[in-house]
C-alpha cells in the first residue's frame, strides 16, 4: 500500500526499513512488508477505501476483543534495534466507528511501541487508543513513567471524525515525549510535551504494532476504522498530509 511504510532513519539517512509501497492492486499481499501479521479472523484488510494520501490503506474491522491472541489483529514491525529514540507517525480515521461514551472495554488500541525481551520490566512503553466521548472522538495515550502510581503518564487528545495525523518523538535517554496532531513542522506546538519521565525500566524500543490489540467488547462489531501512512525514524521529523479516504 502506498506510503504504508516502516522506516527507521538517522540523520536523514534510512538505516532500517522498506521503500514506500505502490502495489498495482490493494490486497493483503501488501502486508508482507511487515515483519509479521496477526490476522486470525481476516479483520485486517488492505483496501482503497481506507487510503489516506495514497492508493491503499489498512481497514480494521471491529471484532469483540477478549484479550486473547485469537481476537487481536495487527501488523508488527520488529526491525527497531534496541532504539533509545523512536519517532513514529501514522494516520487514523475513526470512520464513525460505534463506541459507547462511558464504561469499560469501549476503546480500540491501535498502536503500541514496545520493549520486548529481557531488557524491560513490561512490554508496552507507550500506546495509543481511540475512544468516544460526549463531545466526539479522542486519542487516549500513555507513556511509561514511574513518577506516577500507575506507571502510566496518560493524556487525552480530541480529534475529529476524519483522517488525522499523529506523530510522536519518544527519547528514552532524555526521558522526554512530544506528540503532535496534524502538524506540518516540528516547530508546531506539540499537544503533549513531557520531560523528566522515570522510564529507566523501559530503556529501548524493539518493536511496534498497528491494528487492534485490546479488550474492545463494547465497540460495535462489524464497524471499521482506517490506518495508513505509518513511518518510524530515529532522528528527524516525519510530517506529511492525511487526506480523505478514496470514494
Amino acid at each position: 500500500m502506498n506510503k504504508f511504510t516502516k522506516l527507521i532513519a538517522g540523520l536523514g539517512m534510512t538505516v532500517v526499513g522498506s521503500a514506500a509501497l505502490a502495489a498495482p492492486s490493494c490486497d493483503n499481499s501488501n502486508l508482507s512488508a511487515w515483519t509479521s501479521v496477526t490476522n486470525p479472523l481476516t479483520k485486517l484488510n488492505v483496501t482503497t477505501g481506507a487510503a489516506m494520501d495514497g492508493a491503499c490503506g489498512l481497514e480494521v474491522e471491529v471484532v469483540p476483543q477478549t484479550g486473547g491472541q485469537n481476537t487481536r489483529h495487527f501488523v508488527q514491525d520488529s526491525s527497531p534495534n534496541n532504539e533509545t529514540r523512536f519517532r513514529a507517525a501514522m494516520c487514523i480515521d475513526p470512520n464513525t466507528v460505534g463506541m459507547p461514551t462511558t464504561g469499560p472495554n469501549r476503546r480500540v488500541k491501535f498502536h503500541q511501541a514496545q520493549c520486548a525481551g529481557g531488557l524491560c520490566e513490561s512490554g508496552d512503553v507507550m500506546q495509543f487508543k481511540l475512544q468516544n466521548t460526549d463531545t466526539g472522538y479522542e486519542l487516549d495515550l500513555w507513556v511509561r513513567d514511574k513518577n506516577i502510581s500507575t506507571w502510566r503518564n496518560r493524556h487525552f487528545i480530541p480529534i475529529n471524525d476524519e483522517p488525522t495525523r499523529v506523530e510522536y518523538d519518544l527519547d528514552l535517554t532524555a526521558a522526554t515525549l512530544k506528540v503532535w496532531v496534524n502538524a506540518t513542522s516540528e516547530a508546531d506546538t506539540p499537544v503533549v510535551d513531557l520531560s523528566g519521565l522515570d522510564i529507566a525500566d523501559w530503556p529501548v524500543i524493539t518493536r511496534a504494532r498497528l491494528g487492534s490489540m485490546d479488550r474492545s467488547t463494547r465497540v460495535t462489531e462489524g464497524d471499521t476504522y482506517f490506518l495508513d501512512e505509518y513511518e518510524s525514524r530515529r532522528q528527524t521529523f516525519i510530517g506529511g498530509p492525511c487526506s480523505s479516504p478514496a470514494p
